[in-house]
């Protein structure tokens, strides 16, 4: 009993620290970007200048997500396998 337990808790408290660390790659991500767009705004910037920027912005903010949105589509497909066969593992003892 105590050995199941101590499994489940290992399953579950690795489920939340990834989501956690997933959330905080999501805050830094955040901030980077708030912080790039409070840069660009302190330019006196006008035209095609203006223009250039916001397109900058959103390539920066794309190629930056990329990253930190595969790492948090891995640890969300990997949490779906492993309780996947862990359903499967339950199942196959109860018949």
């Amino acid at each position: 009993m105590w050995k199941e337990i101590e499994i489940e808790f290992k399953f579950f408290f690795r489920w939340i620290a990834s989501q956690v660390i997933n959330g905080l790659f999501f805050l830094v991500w955040i901030a980077i970007q708030y912080i790039v767009s409070q840069l660009i705004s302190l330019m006196p910037l006008s035209g095609l200048d203006r223009w250039m920027f916001w397109a900058f912005q959103i390539l920066f903010a794309i190629s930056t997500f990329i990253p930190v949105g595969a790492y948090i589509y891995r640890d969300i497909h990997k949490i779906i396998r492993e309780t996947a066969r862990e359903v499967q593992r339950t199942n196959s003892e109860n018949v």
